[in-house]
């Protein structure tokens, strides 16, 4: 019995160093496992922030950029409450920038993609009359052109002749196509290609209207009367000199 019992308290005194390696390469992998996964949450909040950084980087330039044609388009298409929204707009930016140079970029990027968000929104409500008026000056600049081609057919020696005629229809054709460009960019939220295409309608059709005036004095006329128009194109906000 007693031999016995020997044999027994030996084999437990053999086995305990092994269950404590045992039981150490447990802790240590269980130590491990807790560090890999704060060291993941770390460079996953790491990754959020910069990727957070690089997004506020390009909107502050993207809105910055907007806000200026905005700035120019409403100073010249006024809309009831568009001013307002407009200084919204940019008391937000501001704010939006400042978030970054703070480095809390996350914060500054949500503020500036709602930022982008209201530019959008105002452009969309602005653009209503800047589409309205451009298809104004392409419908007169249309008008005209079919009256040039119809005094081909009634007169004999016409002012305009057929090659000079064909030269206005590209203009035209190219005009309305930069005005379906100008929606279709609108509809996507691209207020930036939008006003660019728009601006280029508005410059055709204008144009379009000048070459075909019959005398120095309709076309000067015309340049007076579209004046606000021709200031849009070139990114200015018209100044009335009366």
């Amino acid at each position: 019995m007693q031999k016995n019992l020997a044999s027994l308290f030996l084999l437990i005194c053999l086995l305990l160093p092994i269950s404590g390696t045992f039981a150490q390469d447990a802790d240590k992998k269980a130590d491990k496992s807790t560090g890999e996964d704060k060291a993941g949450q770390e460079t996953a909040s790491t990754l959020s922030i910069y990727h957070a950084k690089e997004r506020t980087n390009k909107l502050r330039e993207q809105n910055k950029q907007d806000i200026h044609r905005l700035r120019v388009v409403v100073g010249n298409y006024p809309d009831d409450g568009a001013q307002e929204e407009f200084d919204k707009i940019l008391a937000d930016y501001k704010e939006g920038v400042k978030l970054a140079y703070k480095s809390e970029y996350i914060a500054s990027d949500k503020a500036l993609h709602a930022n982008h968000t209201a530019i959008v929104n105002l452009f969309a409500k602005v653009a209503e009359k800047y589409t309205q008026r451009v298809n104004e000056i392409l419908s007169k600049a249309a008008d005209a052109l079919v009256d040039a081609e119809i005094s081909n057919i009634k007169e004999t020696q016409s002012p305009v002749n057929e090659r000079t005629i064909s030269r206005f229809r590209m203009s035209l054709q190219v005009a309305y196509g930069q005005l379906r460009d100008a929606e279709t960019a609108r509809k996507a939220g691209r207020p930036a290609a939008s006003i660019a295409s728009y601006r280029l309608a508005v410059f055709h059709g204008v144009h379009l209207l000048t070459e075909m005036a019959s005398n120095e004095d309709e076309k000067s006329k015309l340049k007076t009367d579209y004046a606000r128009e021709l200031a849009d194109v070139e990114n200015q906000i018209f100044e009335s000199k009366k």
